[in-house]
C-alpha cells in the first residue's frame, strides 16, 4: 500500500480531479506555475511528471508525455501499443496527434500529457497558421468533445506557462460550456520552495 505521504496532492489537483470524475471535462490546460517543481513523496519533481507518474498513473493503462522538442515518452504502458516504434521516432506534432488519436480511440485508459502546448497550437492570427498548425487546433478542439474518448475513460492535459500563448480559438473554446475544455487553477500556493542546495 503506498504511503500516505507519497499520495498527497496539492489542493489544485482536486479541482482537476472533481471536474473529469463528474464528465464535466476529458481535455484539461493546465497554466501557470507549470515549470515549478512540485513536492510529491518527500521529493521534488518536474510538473509533468508529477501528473504522469502521481497524479494519472494509478488509474491509466497508458500515460504518455509529449512535447515538440523531445517527442513522444511513454511513463507507463499495459496495454498493447500499435505502431510503437513509429510512435517513438515522430517529433512533429502534425504527425505526432493523429497517432495519438488513432490511439486515444483504440486503447482505453489512456492519459496523454502535452508539454509546451502553446508550440502545439500557437496564438494568433489563423489567417497566417501553418498547414500544420490548423490540424493541430482543430484536433485538439476535436478531442475536447469526442464522445469516444470519453467513453474510454482516457484524459488529456495541455500544459502551458501562459494561457495567451495557445491558439486563441482554443482559449475561447476552453471557456464554452458546450465543449469538454475546462482550465484547473494552479494557485499561489501550488508553487513549492525550492530545496535547499547542498553546501
Amino acid at each position: 500500500m503506498p504511503d500516505t505521504k507519497e499520495r498527497e496532492l496539492p489542493p489544485w489537483t482536486e479541482e482537476l480531479k472533481h471536474r473529469y470524475l463528474r464528465g464535466e471535462a476529458l481535455q484539461f490546460v493546465l497554466h501557470g506555475n507549470v515549470t515549478d517543481l512540485v513536492q510529491s513523496g518527500g521529493r521534488f519533481i518536474r510538473m509533468s511528471d508529477f501528473l504522469s507518474e502521481v497524479l494519472l498513473a494509478p488509474t491509466k493503462d497508458v500515460v504518455i508525455q509529449y512535447n515538440v522538442g523531445t517527442g513522444i515518452r511513454f511513463t507507463k504502458k499495459r496495454a498493447e501499443v500499435l505502431g510503437l516504434e513509429d510512435l517513438l521516432t515522430l517529433r512533429e506534432a502534425d504527425k505526432i496527434l493523429p497517432a495519438l488519436e488513432t490511439l486515444v480511440h483504440t486503447v482505453d485508459k489512456v492519459a496523454v500529457i502535452i508539454d509546451y502546448a502553446e508550440m502545439v497550437a500557437p496564438a494568433g492570427d489563423p489567417n497566417f497558421f501553418s498547414s500544420a498548425d490548423r490540424q493541430s487546433v482543430v484536433t485538439l478542439h476535436r478531442w475536447s468533445f469526442s464522445p469516444e474518448i470519453e467513453r474510454a475513460d482516457s484524459v488529456i492535459v495541455l500544459v502551458t506557462e501562459n494561457l495567451s500563448e495557445l491558439t486563441r480559438s482554443s482559449s475561447r473554446t476552453l471557456r464554452r460550456r458546450s465543449s469538454r475544455f475546462r482550465c484547473p487553477t494552479n494557485p499561489p500556493d501550488a508553487r513549492p520552495s525550492r530545496p535547499p542546495c547542498p553546501s
